[in-house]
């Protein structure tokens, strides 16, 4: 469900959790980080179902008005995904299930909490760090999610000025929700259009990285948000990371290798979930 194939999914947006290195020794790669053992904040009413795929609804992590969270058609990777704020290509291991099984969350928080005050505009706008937790405590009691952090020096990407000059113009949207999405068919050939709305390039840049599953990281030092529809570069046979590497051209921007050392999640466990 990653990328910018539109489609009726609830698209989320979160930020790759990554450390970019300068000359870094060989001590500071593949460093591991335990599960927290801290107290986490919990729901105060949670149910957790097996999703019918025979019904119809979106994908993905919704928000309400006074806290309540419902999670529709998700893996346990995705719902990792959420609670930790990770892109799902830097959640690893495992069991096979966690990618396939899907599951409905509904989930309201205790009146106590801050969460419980919360009024969000659009359902699809992000949970707060409290909802994330909430989730974290959710999934390590229903799930038996076990893990642990590893910080591993591989190749990401900088988003920089390509030296040509910048198509970037000023969105006249600053209200809406910042949007961007490569157009393509269910197959995921054909079309090609890119398209933004109110979009940073920090945010710009976090959506490549979900859509092409590497850290992309922002270096063009743009400051401001976008708007632009770029028209596809060849609408019949467009594939959806050639697509995208053309916009950026077209934009201006272009996409730089580097190393650095990247945080990743690894999956140590975790059981189908208990009955309600």
């Amino acid at each position: 469900m990653d990328g910018f194939v539109q489609t009726h999914v609830v698209a989320r947006i979160s930020f790759a959790l990554i450390l970019l290195c300068a000359g870094s020794d060989a001590s500071s790669r593949n460093q591991s980080a335990p599960q927290q053992t801290a107290r986490l904040p919990e729901f105060e009413v949670a149910t957790v179902k097996a999703s019918d795929l025979n019904s119809g609804g979106d994908i993905g992590v919704l928000t309400y008005p006074g806290g309540r969270v419902h999670a529709g058609f998700c893996t346990l990777k995705m719902l990792v995904g959420e609670a930790f704020d990770m892109k799902l290509f830097l959640i690893q291991g495992g069991p096979k299930w966690m990618d396939e099984d899907r599951f409905h969350i509904d989930a309201i928080p205790p009146d106590s909490s801050a969460t419980r005050k919360l009024n969000p505009s659009d359902p699809v706008r992000p949970m707060s760090p409290e909802q994330r937790q909430m989730l974290q405590a959710l999934l390590i009691d229903r799930f038996a999610l076990k893990y642990h952090f590893e910080t591993r020096r591989g190749r990401v990407y900088w988003l920089v000025k390509s030296g040509t000059k910048t198509n970037l113009a000023r969105t006249t949207q600053p209200t809406l929700e910042p949007r961007v999405a490569v157009f393509v068919t269910s197959d995921g050939v054909g079309q090609g259009e890119m398209v933004a709305t109110n979009a940073s390039m920090p945010f710009i840049a976090s959506r490549l990285s979900e859509t092409l599953d590497f850290p992309v990281i922002d270096k063009t030092g743009i400051e401001g948000a976008f708007d632009f529809d770029i028209p596809p570069p060849d609408a019949a046979n467009s594939e959806i990371t050639d697509a995208t590497i053309a916009g950026l051209k077209i934009l201006g921007l272009r996409l730089k290798p580097v190393q650095g050392l990247i945080q990743v999640m690894v999956v140590d466990s975790a059981s189908q979930p208990t009955p309600n």
